[in-house]
């Protein structure tokens, strides 16, 4: 019988979990749970978009108090436009701001914020690699 004992390092934001610390220390960086996150797709664009603070992203939905279905398209407007259009922004703006947790219905599930962020990333990466391509050497 072989036992190994292996270390395992853990996001301190989110439940992922790495075998390699440098791997954990660049998703940490990233992470759209880290309140302090730096968002490596507004690095990436070209030109560079300028981050926005994540209290401001989550400041689009408004107050908890007023939170409900009927006013998530308009928060989701402001939100894609603060972040311009980034998805992990928007992404970090929505998940800190527990939105689709305090919104979660038992019968009707969490509302619908209109964001697939696979599909906006596969868009955005579209977009950022065009305009690298139209950079003359």
């Amino acid at each position: 019988m072989r036992v190994r004992h292996v270390i395992r390092y853990y996001c301190d934001f989110c439940p992922r979990g790495y075998f390699k610390k440098p791997s954990m220390e660049r998703h940490e960086k990233g992470c759209t749970a880290n309140p302090n996150r730096v968002c490596g797709l507004c690095e990436y664009a070209v030109p560079k978009l300028e981050q926005k603070p994540i209290a401001d992203l989550i400041a689009c939905f408004g107050p908890k108090e007023v939170w409900d279905y009927t006013s998530t398209d308009e928060a989701m407007k402001k939100l894609r436009e603060l972040a311009q259009g980034c998805p992990g922004c928007i992404l970090a703006g929505i998940r800190q701001s527990g939105i689709l947790v305090a919104l979660n219905d038992h019968d009707y599930g969490p509302p619908d914020l209109h964001f697939n962020f696979k599909q906006e990333l596969e868009a955005w990466w579209v977009m950022a690699n065009e305009s690298k391509n139209d950079i003359a050497f």
